[in-house]
This record gives C-alpha cells, sequence and structure tokens, in this order.
C-alpha cells in the first residue's frame, strides 16, 4: 500500500516484472496476474508471452493494461484507465454509488456500468479542463487556437487536431478568460493553500471491510502532514455563494456523497483519518470570478454517509443474487406536484 507519494503509473512501454496487469490475448482469452521475466528479459504472465526484447508480442497479445491488485494511491493513471476499472474484481466509484441510489436505482448502475459511452468533447468540457490544468499546474497541453470563433474550417481543423492529440484546444478570447479566473483564484489564500503541497489527478483504491473494493479520483491530493488535512474539489460554477451552493450544486449533483466516498476510502487506506475534512474550492464562471471555499455541515455529510452505505449494501446484494432491480418492484404509486393537489383541492 503506498500513501505517500503514491505509485507513478507507467506507460505501458515501461512495465517490467512485478506489475500487475489486465490482458486480451488474441483468442479473447482474458487474464490478469503479476508478470515475471525470465534470463533472456523475456516478460511473461503465467503462459502468455508478454514482451520480447523490448517489443510487445502483437500474436499473442490483443491488448494490455495495468491492473489493480492491492490498496494504494497511484499517481499518473489517465481518465480512461480510471474510468475502464482496472481492478480485475470490479470496483464501485462514487457515481456508481450514485447511480445505485434516489433517483436512479440498480438497473441503471448495470446498464452504466456495461455500456460506458465515450461522450463527445463539447467547448465547455475543453474549457473546463483548460480551467484545470492552469488552477493545478498539471494536465493535458493547451493549444491556444486564435480565431474568433469556431466557425471557420481552419479553426476546426486545428481543434479537431487537439484533441486527437490529447491536448485541449481553446479559442484565445476563452483562454484569456480562464487565465483570469486562475489569476484571482490563486491570489486568494485560502483556495490557494488548499490546493498547495500536493499533486493532482491522484487515483486511489481500496477494500471495506465487507470486501467491496471501491476506488476514488481526487483533484488534488495533499502531502501527508501533522495536523488537519484537506482535501479539496476544485468546481467553476454559475455562483460561488454558499447560500445557493448546498441547495443547488451540491444537492443536484450528489456533491455530500462525494465528499463522503473519497473521505471513507481515504481514510481506509490510512492516508486521512476523522480529522480530515473535504472541501469544494468553488469559483464563479463570470467577473469578477469570485472563488470560495466552502465545506459541507455535519447534516450534509450525514446525508452523503447514508446514502454510500445503502449504496453499498445494494451492490453487495445485487451482486450476490444477480438480479438488478429498476425502480419499484410491482405497481408503484405516484403523487401529483402539490402545488396542484392544494390548488384543486382547495377550490372544492
Amino acid at each position: 500500500m503506498s500513501h505517500s507519494s503514491g505509485e507513478r503509473w507507467p506507460h505501458v512501454d515501461a512495465l517490467e516484472a512485478g506489475q500487475a496487469v489486465s490482458i486480451v490475448t488474441a483468442f479473447g482469452v482474458e487474464q490478469t496476474g503479476v508478470l515475471t521475466q525470465n534470463e533472456a528479459g523475456e516478460l511473461w504472465l503465467d503462459d502468455i508471452l508478454v514482451r520480447q526484447q523490448n517489443s510487445w508480442v502483437g500474436v499473442q497479445v490483443k491488448s494490455l493494461r495495468r491492473a489493480i491488485l492491492e490498496p494504494s494511491v497511484v499517481d499518473g493513471m489517465s481518465h480512461f484507465d480510471y474510468h475502464a476499472d482496472p481492478v480485475p474484481e470490479g470496483s464501485l466509484s462514487s457515481t456508481g454509488a450514485k447511480w445505485l441510489t434516489p433517483p436512479s436505482c440498480p438497473a441503471k448502475y448495470r446498464w452504466n456500468t456495461d455500456h460506458p459511452v465515450e461522450r463527445d468533447v463539447t467547448e465547455g468540457m475543453d474549457i473546463g479542463q483548460a480551467y484545470h490544468t492552469l488552477a493545478l499546474g498539471e494536465g493535458p497541453a493547451i493549444v491556444e487556437v486564435k480565431a474568433d470563433s469556431w466557425r471557420t474550417k481552419a479553426a476546426q481543423d486545428e481543434r479537431d487536431w487537439a484533441r486527437k492529440a490529447g491536448r485541449t484546444p481553446i479559442l484565445s478570447e476563452r483562454l484569456a478568460e480562464v487565465r483570469a479566473m486562475v489569476e484571482i483564484l490563486h491570489a486568494d489564500p485560502i483556495a490557494k493553500a488548499a490546493l498547495s503541497n500536493g499533486k493532482s489527478e491522484q487515483s486511489f483504491f481500496w477494500r471495506d471491510i465487507e470486501g467491496v473494493w471501491g476506488r476514488g479520483r481526487v483533484d488534488w491530493l495533499p502531502n501527508p502532514r501533522k495536523g488537519r488535512l484537506v482535501i479539496p474539489d476544485l468546481k467553476s460554477a454559475y455562483t460561488a455563494n454558499p447560500a445557493d451552493f448546498g441547495r443547488t450544486s451540491a444537492t443536484e449533483y450528489g456533491y455530500a456523497q462525494s465528499a463522503d466516498w473519497y473521505l471513507r476510502g481515504l481514510r481506509t487506506l490510512g492516508y486521512a483519518d476523522d480529522r480530515t475534512v473535504f472541501v469544494f474550492v468553488v469559483q464563479e464562471k463570470k467577473p469578477p470570478y469570485l472563488p470560495q471555499v466552502i465545506q459541507l455541515d455535519a447534516d450534509s455529510m450525514r446525508v452523503g454517509q447514508i446514502l454510500n452505505d445503502r449504496a453499498i449494501q445494494t451492490y453487495i446484494q445485487c451482486r450476490e443474487s444477480g438480479r438488478w432491480p429498476g425502480y419499484h418492484d410491482g405497481v408503484a404509486v405516484s403523487r401529483l406536484a402539490p402545488w396542484l393537489i392544494r390548488e384543486v383541492l382547495e377550490s372544492e
């Protein structure tokens, strides 16, 4: 288990003996285990030859990715590898826990997990990625497209090239706005402190007392230190007003569940303790780009804990039974909006 700087997630070309991998052979056989090396320098996974003389053996190996076999904090794992779930037994994420609980249901969790959809990249997503990269100091390279809009073919071609190259295209005007946001964010002493002395985009994997694997990925993981640890989550929003955040964004997107999920994972790994808190570093998207560090109150965090506990129990029951139910068994009773019922009944 690693909880200081985290295990660095290497490129597949850097694989070596002792690393855990999942392999699909050319014949469609899936196998997971730890790589071994013989005297000739060949890398093997049981009876499958993975690499010979520093080159891939394409005849035998169709695809290969690193696997997580032990609880750990992992540095450098790509979004693709994380969302593909590198735990061979399967692991539950914060998003998965939300799918298992109302207003969603287990059937939706099962479908979404079995049928991952790669969303089309939008301009808003590129702007958000550029914001995270500049704010956290790490991320895909940013490509400034010097155009007024995406209407011209030249601008579209440069955008498409950047995305295919794994970079983030952004128009000059939008980039100037993002830089202005980040400048104000870094000038805020509380926000700056929350996003200092740590590493960005850290993935972690744990196993709870019931044997369920969980996984999480945080924007920023501070280095271990004496005293209270603060785990920040960076959000850009239309409002950073604390009076609105809890009842709008935090409620709509299940942020209490997310906060509890990440804290329970890091506590299980021994990285965090009961004093550790989770905060949201929220910044408004419009000038003057006000930043605000927000911590959900105790009742809100308790709601997140209860929902996650229910999600884990539902997950265990569904896996054991092989049944992933929908919203309700049998005929369900529904009710009209309270205002309509009140208006009509009071008019009688």
